[in-house]
Protein backbone atom coordinates (compact mmCIF):
# COMPACT_ATOMS: atom_id res chain seq x y z
CA UNK A 1 0.00 0.00 0.00
CA UNK A 2 1.31 3.22 -0.63
CA UNK A 3 2.02 5.62 2.30
CA UNK A 4 1.59 9.56 1.16
CA UNK A 5 3.40 11.81 3.09
CA UNK A 6 0.52 14.36 2.70
CA UNK A 7 -3.47 14.04 3.04
CA UNK A 8 -5.23 13.07 0.06
CA UNK A 9 -8.35 15.24 0.37
CA UNK A 10 -10.91 17.33 -1.81
CA UNK A 11 -10.77 20.47 -4.46
CA UNK A 12 -12.17 23.13 -6.75
CA UNK A 13 -14.00 25.74 -8.17
CA UNK A 14 -12.94 28.57 -11.06
CA UNK A 15 -13.05 31.40 -8.41
CA UNK A 16 -10.56 33.11 -6.00
CA UNK A 17 -11.13 31.39 -2.43
CA UNK A 18 -9.11 30.73 0.75
CA UNK A 19 -5.92 29.47 1.17
CA UNK A 20 -5.40 30.00 4.77
CA UNK A 21 -8.41 30.71 6.73
CA UNK A 22 -11.75 29.24 8.63
CA UNK A 23 -14.24 26.88 7.29
CA UNK A 24 -16.50 29.99 8.03
CA UNK A 25 -15.15 30.96 4.13
CA UNK A 26 -16.52 27.70 2.43
CA UNK A 27 -19.39 29.51 2.11
CA UNK A 28 -17.16 32.43 -0.37
CA UNK A 29 -16.40 28.99 -2.01
CA UNK A 30 -20.40 29.73 -3.62
CA UNK A 31 -20.07 33.43 -3.63
CA UNK A 32 -16.95 33.73 -5.66
CA UNK A 33 -15.38 35.69 -2.65
CA UNK A 34 -13.04 35.11 0.02
CA UNK A 35 -11.43 36.91 3.26
CA UNK A 36 -8.44 34.87 3.11
CA UNK A 37 -5.11 36.33 3.90
CA UNK A 38 -3.49 33.64 0.82
CA UNK A 39 -6.06 33.36 -1.93
CA UNK A 40 -5.76 30.27 -3.83
CA UNK A 41 -7.43 30.27 -7.19
CA UNK A 42 -9.08 26.81 -7.25
CA UNK A 43 -10.05 25.10 -10.86
CA UNK A 44 -13.34 23.14 -12.00
CA UNK A 45 -14.76 21.51 -14.89
CA UNK A 46 -17.35 23.63 -15.25
CA UNK A 47 -20.72 23.20 -14.07
CA UNK A 48 -21.39 19.26 -15.65
CA UNK A 49 -19.47 17.10 -17.16
CA UNK A 50 -20.18 14.05 -18.98
CA UNK A 51 -23.72 14.18 -17.36
CA UNK A 52 -22.36 14.63 -13.99
CA UNK A 53 -23.60 18.17 -12.28
CA UNK A 54 -21.53 19.60 -9.55
CA UNK A 55 -23.07 18.61 -6.03
CA UNK A 56 -21.23 19.71 -3.72
CA UNK A 57 -18.02 22.33 -3.25
CA UNK A 58 -16.40 23.77 -0.10
CA UNK A 59 -12.86 25.48 0.68
CA UNK A 60 -11.69 23.23 3.56
CA UNK A 61 -8.97 26.70 4.84
CA UNK A 62 -8.26 25.06 8.22
CA UNK A 63 -7.35 21.60 7.49
CA UNK A 64 -3.72 21.05 6.53
CA UNK A 65 -3.27 21.48 3.88
CA UNK A 66 -5.59 24.20 3.30
CA UNK A 67 -7.55 22.64 -0.02
CA UNK A 68 -10.43 23.39 -2.15
CA UNK A 69 -12.99 20.71 -3.63
CA UNK A 70 -15.84 20.21 -6.03
CA UNK A 71 -17.57 16.76 -6.49
CA UNK A 72 -19.74 16.10 -9.43
CA UNK A 73 -22.32 13.62 -9.17
CA UNK A 74 -23.06 11.36 -6.10
CA UNK A 75 -22.50 7.97 -4.82
CA UNK A 76 -24.75 5.68 -2.16
CA UNK A 77 -22.72 3.79 0.12
CA UNK A 78 -23.58 0.79 0.66
CA UNK A 79 -22.04 -0.37 4.19
CA UNK A 80 -20.25 1.61 6.50
CA UNK A 81 -17.22 2.22 4.46
CA UNK A 82 -19.08 5.09 2.65
CA UNK A 83 -18.16 5.56 -1.39
CA UNK A 84 -16.30 7.65 -3.63
CA UNK A 85 -18.38 10.31 -5.44
CA UNK A 86 -17.82 9.57 -9.69
CA UNK A 87 -15.46 12.57 -10.20
CA UNK A 88 -13.67 15.09 -7.64
CA UNK A 89 -11.55 17.87 -8.49
CA UNK A 90 -9.22 19.42 -5.94
CA UNK A 91 -6.89 22.01 -5.63
CA UNK A 92 -3.93 22.63 -3.68
CA UNK A 93 -0.64 25.07 -3.46
CA UNK A 94 2.14 23.28 -4.79
CA UNK A 95 4.17 24.16 -1.96
CA UNK A 96 1.31 22.08 0.06
CA UNK A 97 1.51 19.15 -2.73
CA UNK A 98 3.13 18.49 -4.92
CA UNK A 99 5.14 15.15 -6.69
CA UNK A 100 8.04 15.56 -4.64
CA UNK A 101 5.64 14.79 -1.71
CA UNK A 102 4.92 10.83 -2.12
CA UNK A 103 6.49 7.99 -1.57
CA UNK A 104 6.81 4.56 -0.13
CA UNK A 105 9.22 2.76 1.84
CA UNK A 106 11.11 6.02 2.23
CA UNK A 107 11.71 6.42 -1.65
CA UNK A 108 10.39 9.15 -3.63
CA UNK A 109 6.57 7.36 -5.68
CA UNK A 110 7.57 7.76 -8.96
CA UNK A 111 4.18 7.70 -11.14
CA UNK A 112 2.86 5.12 -13.83
CA UNK A 113 2.28 7.69 -16.52
CA UNK A 114 4.07 10.62 -17.06
CA UNK A 115 2.33 13.19 -19.82
CA UNK A 116 1.62 16.65 -20.68
CA UNK A 117 -2.20 18.06 -20.16
CA UNK A 118 -3.16 21.35 -22.30
CA UNK A 119 0.66 22.28 -22.08
CA UNK A 120 1.28 21.31 -18.70
CA UNK A 121 2.52 18.13 -16.29
CA UNK A 122 0.31 15.60 -15.88
CA UNK A 123 1.03 12.47 -13.76
CA UNK A 124 -0.89 9.17 -13.15
CA UNK A 125 -0.31 7.02 -9.66
CA UNK A 126 -2.43 3.98 -11.28
CA UNK A 127 -4.71 4.45 -7.84
CA UNK A 128 -7.82 6.19 -10.09
CA UNK A 129 -5.87 10.04 -9.50
CA UNK A 130 -4.36 11.88 -11.81
CA UNK A 131 -2.52 15.41 -11.20
CA UNK A 132 -1.81 18.12 -12.91
CA UNK A 133 1.02 21.23 -11.55
CA UNK A 134 -0.03 24.38 -13.13
CA UNK A 135 1.78 27.28 -11.90
CA UNK A 136 1.78 27.73 -7.85
CA UNK A 137 -1.02 24.90 -7.48
CA UNK A 138 -1.08 21.53 -7.85
CA UNK A 139 -4.84 20.21 -9.46
CA UNK A 140 -5.78 16.59 -8.16
CA UNK A 141 -8.65 14.99 -10.47
CA UNK A 142 -10.34 11.32 -8.78
CA UNK A 143 -12.62 9.73 -10.91
CA UNK A 144 -13.97 6.61 -11.88
CA UNK A 145 -12.35 6.16 -14.90
CA UNK A 146 -9.58 7.39 -16.85
CA UNK A 147 -11.12 8.60 -19.49
CA UNK A 148 -13.88 10.91 -17.16
CA UNK A 149 -10.47 12.17 -15.47
CA UNK A 150 -9.02 12.91 -18.76
CA UNK A 151 -12.00 14.64 -19.64
CA UNK A 152 -12.47 16.54 -16.86
CA UNK A 153 -8.66 17.50 -16.91
CA UNK A 154 -9.07 18.99 -20.82
CA UNK A 155 -12.05 21.11 -19.29
CA UNK A 156 -10.70 22.96 -16.66
CA UNK A 157 -10.86 26.19 -15.73
CA UNK A 158 -9.44 28.78 -15.44
CA UNK A 159 -6.78 28.36 -17.99
CA UNK A 160 -3.67 26.07 -16.76
CA UNK A 161 -0.31 27.64 -17.25
CA UNK A 162 3.23 26.23 -16.62
CA UNK A 163 4.62 24.69 -13.12
CA UNK A 164 6.66 27.62 -11.81
CA UNK A 165 10.41 26.55 -10.90
CA UNK A 166 10.21 24.74 -7.87
CA UNK A 167 6.79 23.78 -7.78
CA UNK A 168 6.75 19.75 -8.91
CA UNK A 169 9.99 19.45 -6.99
CA UNK A 170 8.59 20.42 -3.56
CA UNK A 171 11.03 23.44 -3.52
CA UNK A 172 7.98 26.23 -2.91
CA UNK A 173 7.76 27.72 0.45
CA UNK A 174 4.39 28.51 2.05
CA UNK A 175 4.13 31.93 3.55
Amino acid sequence: MTKLTISTAVAALAVTVCGACDSRDAAAVEEGTSSCARPLVAYDAGPELAGLKVTHREALCSSRPPHIFVVYGTCHAESDTGCAPPLEVQTYRACDRSPADYTRAGRRLRPRRATTIRGVPARSYGDGRLELSTGKLTVVIFGRSKQLRERAAAALQPALRPPVPGAQEGKLRCQ
